[in-house]
């Protein structure tokens, strides 16, 4: 019988076939076989929004990988789907199986597919999950596609009106909105408002070196905790003085001393959020390489699955970890411990362990060879190891000595001063029984025991008041005196709470319930690579594009990007898998969609006067001849389609697809099927004023609507008769070739009637500049009468030109283009006009003169002499102007299109 084996990844699928041997063939689907597509909605949404219907297609760079997994499965009797043990993984075995049932067609019958997981990459747990198949869970599988629904309506629906705000224009085609990352930023941002809003205090501790009364050396120092009854809090330079006069002349006394002991537990073994936190403090990884590496260790049978929100451990692993510890330091340090899960974890699952606690850290180098990044993957492998071995072991007995002193006034103090007391205190810790420390760095097991310490302690913010803790403490009995040498003042200052760290992050989502810890590293991940948040330090700081769209964003949205409701909506998720709840994923889709389109609404700002609306596509019937639709890169806009769309859906009729011959319709509905906003409304009488030489009482109209407000609006005129002559006149002499693409958008736009923004003017006004040699009445007069800014052209060193050019000619390997939006720099491309411009003219711009250095410092390895040349003519980078690719100035044109 021939058995198909089907994981996720090509290493994976290396590890389990050695285990499995000739009797099955193991393959990797390589992640998903399908997906939502790329470039559209790619959902179904029935007339009435309570169904969604996903389009899964078979992407092409994974249609080599079906078709070899289907020549398997033919051949094959049985099919084990052994995808990941969770939503993601339970998703992938679902499409695999429909993908494959869909290629086998009437072959699918006769195939047996079966669903296996396992936690751990090791024979008896493979054999194991072979010998268990089970049907595939399809509470995980909706799960996993309610939020990949619920992400893909959040990022389709929302980034839109994003990428419209006008909050950052240059960059608004790469601004996207998540429904789990934009929260993040949102923490990200709230945070740093939070830092730079804090204004610090300042305060006092104190400490006094004290020793026993006789002049014995034992010595120690001790922190002042108590003041006439109460916490020290001081805040002024005269009060803080009269503490320490007080304290200078005090006399001192033991009034109390503690003996006693204190257990320190070990921790759990790591979770996945737990697990990049510590890497991310301990050895400085971010959550995604922590990912990455974890990943590499679970395929190549090191430790168990790493996506788990669990804390739980085996009886098996538990034995072993107990096996492991009595044999390596003694029964006395073994304590097989249980640890329970939070609310909502999976406890099927385990925690992130070894496979074998008897793999140590310093054995693995085999079993990482040809790794990359095998030293980092050591790294963490060490970290997972520690964590879950000192889990199973003793706790650290401590010795503790605590100490209080009392102060009050002493002989010399001035008895007209009001009376004061003070208690200060100091404390020691030794260890007794090392218990899980055993197992633990030499720099861990010796450190300083503090018991108020804890693993969030690098959030605090507020007052930071010294610890009492000392290395160690004399011999002290209740009633003794103590000498005072000397008592010293701290001035401190309050801090607000740190800035965000990638582990403070991923701890700040777990809490609050964002995310899932299959997300944690992706959501990070994303921020960083849309360059919302940059880290610097490791410290996670907002750019000003993140600010921008969090300002955006959240004012607009501020319910579907609230903490609690995306937390609510988690917990939605965990229903629909839930055996027991199962609760409708598509129901749960449908409300959140109906919620999803009332916040679109709102976000589109106040709506336009449906009448006003309905007059000014009546209005459109008096247009006889249409502009004919214009390309702007890989898009056509045409003026017809466009109010054609707008009165359809204002009528709400459905019509098939026009041809291009076909004219304008518009019948007025009895009721608007859809509201417009007044933005939607501006573009519309926008368009309308581009034929007002067809419409004569268009401005009368406008003012009978009420809308006389956009008569006057520059944005909505018309090109001034000046802007059109300087068309017309480059239209007739021609321009350089360099500007003639750019030059024809110009134009495109001031023929349809579209008045041109100032930047645009002053592009075009280069233009007329460059192509002066063209214009036979070309003058500083020409130049003034068309509104274009005259300027000498720029004296240059031709020498200097001559050898750059010359040099840069003799480049045999260029940089490959550029691209930038619709536009394409090209090094070579651009030397060549620029040698064409100063053949035939000699003269070049200052932009073209700066990117002429920076160009020749770039290819002054393959310029013979170029040393010479720098020096001579001193060539130096200028510096750059504002935020801008490395390669933009280089590449700018004359005309900067």
């Amino acid at each position: 019988m021939n058995k198909l084996v089907i994981v996720e990844s090509p290493a994976k699928a290396h590890t389990i076939g050695r285990i499995l041997g000739p009797d099955y063939k193991v393959m990797a689907s390589v992640g998903h076989v399908r997906d939502l597509p790329e470039h559209k909605l790619g959902i179904d949404i029935s007339d009435d929004d309570r169904r969604f219907t996903p389009n899964y297609v078979v992407s092409d760079d994974k249609k080599r990988i079906v078709d070899d997994l289907a020549k398997a499965a033919r051949k094959a009797d049985e099919i084990y789907l052994a995808s990941d043990p969770d939503r993601e993984g339970e998703a992938i075995a679902w499409h695999v199986r429909d993908v494959l049932s869909d290629a086998l067609a009437k072959d699918a019958e006769k195939k047996t597919f079966l669903r296996i997981e396992y936690n751990e990459i090791t024979p008896a747990a493979v054999r194991n999950a072979l010998a268990h198949p089970h049907e595939i869970d399809m509470g995980r599988v909706n799960a996993q596609q309610a939020r990949r629904l619920l992400d893909r309506l959040v990022g389709w629906k929302v980034s839109p009106s994003l990428r419209r705000s006008g909050v950052t224009p240059a960059q608004a085609r790469s601004l996207s909105a998540g429904r789990v990352q934009s929260v993040a930023l949102r923490m990200v941002c709230e945070r740093e408002r939070e830092v730079r809003a804090f204004r610090p205090v300042p305060f006092w501790d104190w400490s006094v070196r004290l020793h026993k009364d006789g002049g014995q050396p034992d010595n120690f120092v001790a922190q002042l905790t108590k003041l006439d009854g109460e916490r020290p809090d001081v805040h002024d330079e005269a009060s803080a003085d009269a503490v320490t006069a007080f304290l200078a002349s005090a006399a001192f006394s033991v009034s109390g001393v503690v003996r006693g002991q204190k257990r320190r537990n070990p921790g759990p073994p790591f979770t996945t959020s737990t697990l990049q936190q510590r890497a991310s403090t301990v050895l400085g990884f971010a959550p995604d390489l922590t990912m990455r590496l974890a990943q590499e260790l679970y395929e190549h049978s090191l430790i168990t699955y790493m996506r788990t929100d669990s804390r739980a451990v085996s009886k098996d692993a538990q034995a072993m970890a107990d096996a492991y510890v009595r044999e390596r330091w003694g029964a006395e340090f073994a304590n097989a411990h249980t640890y329970g899960n939070k609310a909502g974890a999976q406890a099927a699952h385990e925690a992130i362990r070894p496979t074998d606690p008897r793999t140590e850290p310093g054995s693995v180098a085999g079993a990482l060879a040809g790794v990359r990044d095998a030293e980092r993957a050591a790294s963490l492998y060490g970290l997972i190891w520690r964590q879950f071995v000192t889990s199973q072991m003793a706790p650290a007995v401590y010795e503790t000595v605590s100490v209080e002193v009392a102060a009050v006034p002493g002989p010399g103090a001035d008895p007209a001063a009001p009376r004061r007391e003070a208690v200060l205190t100091a404390s020691t810790a030794r260890v007794v029984f090392p218990g899980f420390l055993q197992a633990e760095p030499e720099r861990l097991r010796t450190e300083q025991y503090r018991p108020d310490r804890d693993e969030a302690e690098e959030d605090r913010g507020g007052e930071e008041h010294e610890s009492d803790a000392v290395s160690s403490l004399p011999a002290l009995s209740e009633g003794e005196t103590l000498d005072s040498l000397g008592a010293e003042p701290h001035r401190k200052e309050t801090k607000p709470r740190p800035r965000f760290n990638e582990a403070s992050l991923v701890r700040e989502l777990e809490r609050n319930g964002i995310g899932r810890p299959s997300t944690f590293a992706s959501v990070i991940a994303t921020l960083k690579n849309r360059r919302y948040v940059e880290s610097r330090a490791r410290v996670l700081t907002p750019t000003e594009l993140g600010e921008k769209v969090e300002s955006y964003l959240v004012p607009h949205f501020p319910e579907l990007f609230d903490v609690g409701f995306t937390a609510h909506m988690e917990t939605l998720l965990d229903e629909v898998e839930d055996p027991e709840r199962k609760l409708d994923w598509q129901a749960m889709l449908a409300d959140f969609y109906a919620r999803l389109r009332d916040w679109l609404v709102q976000a589109r700002g106040p709506a336009a006067d449906p009448d006003a609306v309905r007059r000014v596509l009546e209005k459109f019937r008096e247009v006889r001849v249409w502009a004919v639709p214009r390309r702007s890169g890989a898009r056509t806009y045409s003026d017809l389609k466009f109010v054609q769309d707008m009165a359809d859906e204002f009528a709400g009729v459905s019509v098939p697809r026009r041809k291009s011959g076909d004219g304008y319709s518009f019948e007025p509905p009895a009721a608007p099927a859809r509201a417009f906003t007044d933005r939607q409304f501006r573009f519309l009488v926008a368009t309308l004023l581009h034929y007002r030489d067809q419409i004569p009482d268009l401005d009368e109209f406008l003012r009978s609507i009420g809308r006389d407000d956009l008569l006057v609006d520059e944005a909505l005129q018309p090109p001034d008769a000046a802007t059109i002559r300087l068309v017309e006149t480059l239209s007739a002499c021609g321009v350089e070739p360099r500007d003639q693409s750019f030059f024809e958008s110009l134009a495109e736009q001031v023929h349809g009637g579209k008045r041109l923004s100032e930047r645009q003017h002053h592009y075009l006004g280069e233009i007329f500049l460059n192509a002066a040699s063209r214009i036979p009445d070309f003058s500083p007069a020409l130049c003034e009468s068309l509104g274009v800014e005259y300027h000498e052209p720029v004296r240059i060193d031709a020498e200097r030109v001559s050898a750059l050019l010359s040099g840069l000619g003799r480049v045999t390997k260029w940089n490959p283009p550029v691209k930038r939006g619709r536009r394409a720099f090209d090094d070579r491309e651009f030397v060549a006009s620029v040698a064409a411009q100063f053949g035939s003219r000699g003269t070049l711009t200052e932009r073209q003169l700066s990117a002429l250095d920076r160009l020749f410092l770039r290819y002054r390895d393959q310029i013979d002499g170029s040393d010479a040349i720098i020096a001579r003519f001193q060539v130096k980078a200028p510096p750059r102007r504002g935020r801008r690719t490395p390669s933009d100035d280089a590449n700018e044109p004359s005309s900067a299109t």
